[in-house]
């Protein structure tokens, strides 16, 4: 459903799957069976959160160390599926926090928690309160076409 209660459609993609030397489509398989149009309602593959973080540029190390050394409560929740700390090439002491879960409401589910509370208010020795922070934005992800490396 969009924002308007509205279904979202798309048509369908493929994945191309190589086999030794046989490359074979198909069609992935969380979109719905085909119906009499060639179009399919999409179902969400999983949930992210997304976060801007911002610190004085003196104080990167210390926030890399912080999410290095983060005391990992949120890996034990149901429905958390990892998250990637991002940082800006352009715009220095500028990060993006994504978290990855399996729905919203394992998210909220989080984010209600004592773990939440918790891992926000375990303070870093070398790392000032954390200002400036962006929006959280929030999305469901209805494709995921990363290339995952089979020969590790």
């Amino acid at each position: 459903m969009d924002a308007d209660g509205g279904q979202v459609f798309c048509t369908p993609p493929t994945i191309v799957v190589r086999s030794g030397d046989r490359i074979r489509q198909r069609f992935v398989e969380f979109f719905t069976p085909p119906s009499s149009n060639a179009r399919y309602p999409v179902k969400p593959m999983e949930f992210l959160s997304r976060s801007e973080i911002s610190v004085p540029i003196d104080e990167m190390p210390a926030l890399e160390r912080a999410f290095s050394d983060r005391a990992r409560l949120v890996d034990r929740h149901a429905g958390f599926r990892g998250l990637e700390l991002l940082r800006d090439i352009r715009v220095p002491g500028r990060y993006v926090l994504l978290t990855r879960w399996s729905s919203r409401d394992a998210f909220r589910a989080y984010m209600k928690s004592g773990d939440h509370a918790r891992a926000h208010d375990r303070p870093h020795p070398d790392l000032g309160p954390v200002g400036s922070g962006g929006k959280l934005e929030q999305f469901d992800m209805v494709l995921d076409e990363r290339v995952h490396d089979q020969s590790l």
